[in-house]
């Protein structure tokens, strides 16, 4: 073997390179796809420092919470905002705004210890620290000490997509003017954020304590970030679980004379909320009664009005008495009561026909009227649940006013219908209901996405002690209600991040995709080469096998010394796929930085991309070779001794017309099927189309060679591809 090596040297150099160029190719783009999944898991990792998890909320609740907590943990407030230079005007949206304390530089040891220093104000500093991100810094075109005007939401008691929220921009954004003392590299501290993204976030820091007085919220955080890398996500929210109240679920429970009462401080209960009290009041025996009060803007019949009324609906009306005495019975969905008050100033009896006008949402949360007409099913008199004012949650700016005139509403409100005898009631039964719904019709028109009831009551029997159910109900109901309903649970961020850098993209198919034209010619290269020194040593063949070697001996023969320098050669490529990767990485970084979405791209090799790389390039070529050598079953001994390796066939000669009609059509096919589909899938066709081109134009380009116009027909050397 090796005087035959040394013999047909030239043939076997460009056979050498050959296979080392497919070697750099295939296991460059291995390697490439390492390099791209461990420069997402590095910036992932980094914007993280040492969190494994973390609890975020919509609602603020207590900063004691963290010491219950195992690990090293770190409250924050955490909004979003955005950043003016209060001189140049430039102005920064979306802007993370982060009120930090000493805790939080255990998880960002490196440079958590400057940023706390830089963010201590100085006795003579009339405005609060500010440090802020490189990438921030850019965007606002600020220097240290310069003033910047920040501004950032404020939680609303109410929830803003609900009639009673405030929506106005006084109400909902704060703003706190700062002094820049720090700026932070693109890169640890600087590069904080908890949304799994590749994008420079625009980072601003604040004093925690500073913050909380900004947004009246002393004491309050709505972030927990906690490094516990020996305890998981369940454990955590298990403790967290056992050490929660009801205010922190942003719940009341309260124990009234007759029943027992729950409300939410945002004035609506969600469904998993209520689902969860339901099931406990059941389980004590208890009788549940749902409410819905909303407010309506007219209520109206025989061209009469009353304005800016309470509608409660409920699913018992137990409680209410019709005029004559009678218990009133349970409503149909078309049906209402009204008070004997409000049945007077419209001058109706039961059976009139009465319309309620309202607002609802409409399209981007602009209020429209709309009006429904029931059909009054009795009157009740001005008693018992009739007048009770705590159906009506205690809105701010409403019920604290002693006149209707008075009321700070967040609605349009025409103060010019409010009469004297509306004022009257208000001062007499404040905002309790002037009419009853039934409870699904209430659920069909009031209900919002954030939840369906205003409140729930309990009811025990007469000889039950309603003290000792409320003790057990408080118990029943923490345990059967999930926090996690209410926005209260622990994220796994670190192990969310290392599954988001792996992504659902394969990178290293993709690439290898990319390189696929590359590698394919490589491939073929390799046969061309192979069949050209079949070519050169078809004599020796024939010879041989003239003088009584088997067939499978010489393709054995042959076999081993290709597969020799097809080791050789992988070995080879193994050294230029490094260079081939790290030009791969230049292109993500430039060219075509679209594709990957971050120019922080580094080269990361593993050991398991070259031995594969290695492995597949021995299977790819030694197959190539293996095929080229069984040729010789096909040529005769005396055309092999005469320097030819194969004989044209008819067959063989259609065959190339055949796969070239085949591949222009299945080309075609493909790029119209990857214009119709999803960008995540049009990749894999396009990759086909473009490999059914390919065949398609070796096929004609075999098919020119072979035609009468360019044969040599002094020419015993034939270059095949089937």
């Amino acid at each position: 073997m090796r005087r035959s090596l040394i013999h047909y040297w030239r043939i076997h150099l460009g056979f050498l390179l050959g296979t080392a160029i497919a070697s750099t190719a295939l296991t460059g783009a291995l390697l490439v796809g390492d390099s791209v999944r461990g420069s997402l898991r590095d910036l992932a990792l980094e914007r993280l420092g040492r969190i494994d998890h973390v609890l975020t909320s919509e609602r603020f609740f207590r900063s004691d919470l963290a010491e219950v907590i195992p690990g090293t943990k770190a409250a924050a407030i955490l909004l979003s905002g955005a950043a003016r230079h209060t001189t140049t005007q430039a102005r920064a949206s979306r802007v993370q705004i982060q009120g930090i304390d000493n805790d939080f530089t255990q998880l960002f040891p490196r440079d958590g210890t400057a940023l706390l220093a830089d963010l201590v104000q100085a006795g003579d500093q009339p405005f609060p620290s500010l440090v802020i991100s490189a990438s921030l810094q850019r965007e606002l075109g600020a220097a240290i000490g310069d003033p910047i005007l920040l501004s950032l939401e404020r939680q609303s008691q109410v929830h803003r997509e609900s009639l009673f929220g405030h929506r106005a921009t006084d109400d909902i954004v704060a703003t706190l003017r700062v002094v820049l003392k720090g700026v932070l590299p693109d890169s640890g501290v600087g590069r904080f954020g908890l949304k799994p993204n590749q994008h420079l976030p625009l980072n601003a820091y604040l004093d925690l304590q500073t913050l909380q007085r900004a947004l009246d919220q002393q004491g309050q955080i709505n972030a927990l970030m906690v490094a516990a890398p020996h305890n998981s996500r369940d454990e955590l929210q298990t403790i967290l679980n056992q050490n929660l109240d009801f205010a922190d679920l942003g719940l009341r429970l309260t124990l009234h004379e007759e029943f027992i009462e729950l409300l939410s401080t945002r004035f609506i209960l969600n469904a998993p909320t209520i689902a969860a009290a339901i099931q406990s009041a059941a389980a004590q025996g208890l009788k549940t009664t749902t409410l819905l009060t909303y407010l309506a803007n007219s209520i109206s019949a025989n061209d009469r009005a009353v304005p800016y009324s309470t509608v409660s609906a409920l699913d018992d009306p137990t409680g209410l008495y019709l005029v004559d005495g009678t218990p009133a019975p349970a409503l149909a969905d078309d049906e209402l009561y009204l008070d004997s008050w409000t049945a007077r100033e419209l001058d109706v009896a039961p059976g009139a026909t009465i319309a309620l006008s309202y607002y609802v949402f409409g399209p981007r949360e602009a209020l429209q009227t709309t009006q429904t007409e029931f059909r009054l099913a009795g009157i009740v008199r001005m008693d018992g649940l009739a007048i009770d004012r705590s159906l009506t949650p205690e809105y701010p700016g409403l019920q604290d006013e002693d006149d209707i005139s008075a009321w700070n509403a967040p609605f349009p409100i025409d103060m010019s219908k409010i009469r004297p005898q509306d004022e009257a009631y208000w001062d007499q039964y404040g905002a309790a209901p002037k009419a009853f719904v039934a409870a699904s019709t209430g659920q069909r028109l009031w209900r919002t996405r954030h939840g369906d009831l205003t409140s729930l009551r309990f009811y025990t029997p007469e000889s039950d002690d309603l003290a000792h159910h409320d003790q057990t109900l408080r118990q029943t109901l923490r345990r059967t209600l999930a926090p996690e309903s209410v926005g209260l649970a622990f994220r796994p961020v670190r192990q969310e991040a290392i599954q988001a850098a792996s992504g659902a993209t394969d990178f290293s198919g993709l690439f290898i995709g990319f390189s696929f034209f590359l590698i394919a010619a490589a491939a073929l290269l390799v046969v061309l080469l192979c069949k050209l020194g079949l070519e050169e040593r078809s004599r020796e063949a024939g010879l041989l096998l003239a003088t009584g070697y088997s067939l499978s001996t010489i393709r054995w023969r042959f076999f081993g010394e290709g597969a020799a320098l097809v080791g050789l050669g992988a070995l080879l490529g193994l050294g230029g796929a490094q260079f081939y990767a790290y030009l791969l990485l230049v292109g993500l970084r430039t060219w075509w930085l679209q594709a990957i979405g971050t120019p922080f791209l580094q080269l990361h090799s593993t050991w398991s991309s070259p031995i594969l790389g290695f492995i597949a390039t021995l299977v790819l070529v030694s197959f190539t070779i293996w095929y080229t050598v069984r040729r010789f079953h096909k040529t005769p001994i005396p055309s092999l001794l005469a320097g030819r390796t194969h004989t044209e066939t008819q067959i063989q000669r259609t065959r190339a017309p055949v796969l070239a009609v085949f591949g222009l059509v299945m080309a075609l096919a493909l790029s119209l099927t990857a214009s119709a589909v999803e960008a995540s899938t049009a990749a894999a066709f396009f990759f086909a189309s473009g490999s059914a081109a390919l065949l398609a134009l070796l096929a004609l380009f075999r098919i020119w060679l072979r035609s009468g116009q360019h044969h040599s027909s002094g020419s015993n050397l034939r270059i095949g591809l089937g």
